[in-house]
């Protein structure tokens, strides 16, 4: 089986848990007028929530999911499917996000280390990793 075959019949995504949720607010800082690039952003819950607390902040996810980003589109500013494992899409390495968010992905990943290499080379700001 090649790893996109593999990633790609993940179609189950679950809710993230409320002391993770606290726990990633509470270091995030003051995100209003910031953008935030959410890492397996599942159905947006963290987004979601994130624009209750900070009105004018832009989150945009990505997700292995079809199903999970159809359910974030409806509470980020932008969500799309993307395999981890692949060549990332331009419009995400030209957006300079303020904060990333990798929450509950590392694991799932068969060289995280390609990840955080991706991130730490194309990105400048502050990541939160969970």
């Amino acid at each position: 089986m090649q790893l996109g075959e593999y990633y790609g019949q993940k179609a189950v995504y679950r809710k993230i848990g409320r002391g993770r949720m606290n726990g990633i607010l509470a270091l995030a800082g003051d995100l209003n007028n910031k953008s935030v690039l959410d890492v397996g952003c599942g159905g947006g819950e963290l987004g979601k929530e994130l624009k209750a607390k900070f009105p004018t902040v832009k989150v945009y996810g990505v997700d292995i999911s079809p199903e999970a980003v159809r359910e974030a589109s409806k509470h980020l500013d932008g969500a799309e499917v993307l395999d981890l494992t692949s060549n990332w899409p331009e419009n995400l390495f030209n957006t300079n996000f303020d904060l990333i968010v990798i929450s509950e992905v590392l694991e799932h990943l068969f060289k995280p280390e390609e990840l955080l290499v991706k991130i730490k080379t194309k990105f400048t700001g502050p990541v939160i990793i969970t």
